[in-house]
């Protein structure tokens, strides 16, 4: 690191393989947004990102572990074959709207996949592209069953039912509602009976029978 007075400037290389399953673009635009120095500039140069920051000690400081975190966030890291663990900070900052990993996970389940989530990180053998869409399309649901009088579990079970069934979510809440899959508390909100987890499966249970096959899986 070199230093210039009150100003520091300090050089950081990071691998492209690091987070070669990332669109690089991207990846930049989030890294330079994320930087509180002075100055910044990233170059990529025989297979390294070259990150140069100019500013104070604590400005460099804090610009090194915030690369430190999303260099974390967006590298692939593949500890047993075809599983790949994508960090859920990610998945939310790439979608753009917070998506409970518990509910993600069941859905991947339900479409054939292997997936959970431990501490922090979502583990699963779906490519990366079809997790961010699902995490998409269940962030959609979720944001528009937010202004509807239903507890967390019933937007859970619906949001989730909607997206494996592709029918859209006042169908599916008027199912729930019509079968007992919900039912209203003393404060007047749709509540999934027995938790989400049990009134989706018997969600898509019931569609199943009027539908037939749904075509969920990824078989």
């Amino acid at each position: 690191m070199e230093v210039f007075g009150s100003v520091s400037r300090r050089i950081v290389k990071i691998p492209l393989k690091s987070v070669e399953s990332v669109d690089i673009e991207r990846f930049l635009e989030l890294l330079t947004s994320s930087l509180k120095t002075r100055y910044s500039k990233a170059r990529m140069e025989g297979g390294f990102l070259i990150v140069e920051i100019v500013g104070d000690r604590h400005s460099i400081r804090e610009s090194l572990a915030r690369i430190k975190r999303l260099v974390a966030e967006y590298s692939t890291d593949k500890k047993r074959r075809g599983v790949t663990r994508i960090q859920a900070s990610r998945i939310h900052r790439d979608v753009g709207l917070a998506v409970p990993p518990d509910l993600l996970v069941e859905i991947l389940k339900y479409q054939g996949y292997r997936a959970s989530y431990i501490e922090g990180v979502v583990e699963t053998d779906a490519p990366l592209d079809n997790v961010l869409q699902i995490a998409g399309g269940l962030a959609e649901r979720l944001n528009e069953l937010s202004r509807q009088p239903l507890a967390t579990s019933a937007r859970k079970a619906a949001a989730g039912a909607s997206l494996l069934s592709g029918l859209p979510l006042s169908e599916i809440l008027s199912i729930a509602l019509e079968e007992g899959v919900f039912y209203s508390d003393s404060l007047s909100r749709a509540v999934a009976r027995g938790g989400w987890k049990v009134a989706l499966k018997n969600l898509l249970e019931i569609l199943e029978k009027r539908y037939g096959g749904l075509g969920y899986d990824k078989d």
